[in-house]
């Protein structure tokens, strides 16, 4: 009902996939020194990528065009996603390079949804700390990140603790996905944004 400017979907997405680089330094130090990458990744990865989105959310002429849990969900999944390409570019580009890019393309296509509902709870969570107080404060990430976390470091910790594959949360974390937005989008609709009474910014 009241749309997010394209420049700032690209802005997040962006910074997803500019952290990732960062990320990748910071996780192959640290993965030498802790080698369970159900532990490192999420506690690099999560507050790398959602960093842009806090950014926005409290800015305070920016953070004008941050109203609620779904935008909040749109920023974030989109700094998630800019994050999963990113990476997913590292690992296919591996895969040339080794010859094993149809193996690489196939495990690295599901990624993208978990990176994406990862930051997208958080954003969602943020949307609903603004909601709820009129304002964000840094505090605010927290509950989301222990869920991103948690949820992140179990995508990734899957295949190595019980040997199956990560599909099994894949399908979950679209239903949540879709029930989050559609959540999002009644409450919008109930506030009277259907009807032109959305925020003017």
């Amino acid at each position: 009902f009241e749309r997010e400017p394209i420049a700032l979907i690209a802005y997040t997405f962006g910074w997803g996939a500019f952290t990732a680089i960062f990320a990748f330094f910071i996780n192959t130090v640290l993965l030498v020194m802790i080698p369970a990458p159900f532990i490192v990744a999420p506690l690099v990865e999560e507050p790398l990528k959602i960093i842009g989105v806090y950014w926005l959310a409290a800015k305070s002429r920016l953070g004008e065009e941050f109203n609620d849990h779904l935008d909040g969900l749109i920023y974030g999944a989109a700094a998630g996603s800019g994050f999963a390409a990113a990476e997913n570019f590292a690992y296919i580009a591996r895969g040339v390079s080794s010859g094993t890019v149809l193996e690489m393309v196939l495990i690295r296509s599901v990624t993208p949804i978990m990176h994406a509902f990862c930051t997208g709870f958080v954003g969602r969570w943020l949307g609903l700390s603004k909601v709820r107080q009129g304002q964000i404060i840094g505090l605010d990430l927290i509950p989301g990140f222990v869920v991103a976390m948690l949820l992140h470091g179990l995508w990734n910790g899957l295949p190595y603790i019980i040997g199956i594959f990560v599909l099994l949360l894949f399908f979950p974390i679209a239903f949540w996905m879709y029930k989050f937005s559609k959540e999002a989008s009644r409450d919008e609709a109930l506030w009277g944004y259907a009807t032109g009474l959305a925020p003017k910014e």
